[in-house]
């Protein structure tokens, strides 16, 4: 029992080194790009006393930099820049999946200006992994890049997110946020108004003539919350009456079970049109209405692929995510130069509704 604690404990002693080292690696990279080919490194107790860091973490980052051939150790000499570090600035963005639409427009839009502004991007998926996420930022932190743009992963426990963003935070690095906010990290962000998009949703609902609409979101966090509270919003103002077993925020699409309350929904509850967190899930009410021979009035969210390949094309909510990403990127840029203020930097984008098919008015509706 006492060797599988200590072994434990020395993994867990060796992936902090190496995170630190990391960090202490891009420090010296800073302090590389101030020198010329062949000048000496201040020798490792000066480093340690500049970098605020111990011999083990510092001897690591040189060693890395040694095995890339930044740098070059001559035994009895000292620590000698070997080759300049590329001028080609580059910024790490950081997304949850690459190939979902949203991410890949959002990339586009960041990409536009990088290109523009003579940057290059390095681009990683999370893959909504938090842990994937802070080895992201470590590894790109140690390549010396500019700044991030990175679209967080969400967890109940933010110590994690807190941790990671405030070292960011602590070496000046840069970072704006996309789509979403961490709560407890003041960070400059653009996001799209998921209020109004909820609103927009239910309120061409209520115009095209549908009274019981369920609102079915896959997770509840901050976003399907405020889509929430944009549905209530043109409720009320339509001066509905809420009906709160109306509204299913626990992942309706994963299982059998979700497709029964869906069609319960539908053939019990007599609900006639549904507002979805998403178009899988509004794909998946079309199917189950389908079924039933009972057609409900949809309406999505990303306005994805799926909107024209569905049966009935689905009307949706459109993301703007180019524009969030070009956004996202200029506002980086500018924090780069003029650096962090105590301005509000939070920007928001109003999305806009597509319609098509699914949701025609109920007096033009058929199968």
């Amino acid at each position: 029992m006492t060797k599988i604690f200590l072994d434990y404990y020395c993994v867990a002693i060796h992936d902090t080194t190496m995170r630190r080292s990391e960090i202490i690696k891009a420090d010296v990279l800073k302090l590389i790009r101030t020198l010329e080919k062949g000048s000496a490194l201040p020798s490792r107790t000066a480093l340690c006393d500049l970098l605020k860091t111990n011999r083990v973490v510092l001897d690591q980052a040189i060693r890395m930099l040694v095995e890339e051939g930044i740098l070059i150790a001559k035994k009895g000499s000292g620590t000698y820049v070997a080759n300049l570090i590329p001028t080609v600035r580059s910024w790490g963005v950081i997304v949850p999946d690459v190939a979902d639409p949203i991410y890949a427009a959002l990339v586009r839009g960041i990409e536009d200006v990088a290109h523009r502004l003579g940057r290059s991007i390095i681009v990683c998926n999370s893959d909504f992994d938090i842990s994937k996420q802070a080895d992201y930022i470590d590894r790109l932190i140690g390549h010396a890049v500019d700044g991030f743009v990175i679209v967080p992963v969400l967890q109940s426990d933010l110590k994690e997110n807190y941790r990671m963003f405030m070292k960011l935070r602590h070496l000046a690095t840069p970072y704006v946020f996309c789509n979403r906010l961490i709560d407890g990290i003041d960070a400059p962000a653009v996001l799209s108004n998921d209020f109004y998009g909820g609103y927009i949703a239910t309120k061409h609902l209520l115009r095209n003539g549908y009274e019981r609409i369920a609102y079915l979101a896959p997770i509840t966090y901050k976003g399907s919350i405020d889509r929430c509270q944009g549905y209530i919003t043109a409720l009320q103002e339509a001066r509905m009456t809420e009906d709160r077993t109306l509204i299913v925020m626990d992942e309706p699409t994963e299982n059998e079970h979700g497709d029964q309350r869906i069609a319960r929904l539908i053939s019990e509850y007599h609900v006639d049109a549904f507002f979805c967190f998403n178009d899988a899930l509004a794909n998946k009410v079309l199917d189950i209405s389908f079924e039933l021979n009972h057609p409900v009035g949809i309406v999505g969210y990303n306005d994805s692929i799926l909107c024209e390949q569905a049966s009935t094309k689905l009307t949706s909510v459109r993301y703007r995510s180019q524009e969030i990403g070009s956004a996202a990127a200029n506002l980086l840029s500018e924090i780069l130069q003029t650096g962090f203020s105590g301005s509000y930097r939070l920007f928001s984008y109003l999305p806009e509704l597509i319609v098509r098919q699914s949701s025609l008015p109920m007096r033009a509706r058929s199968v």
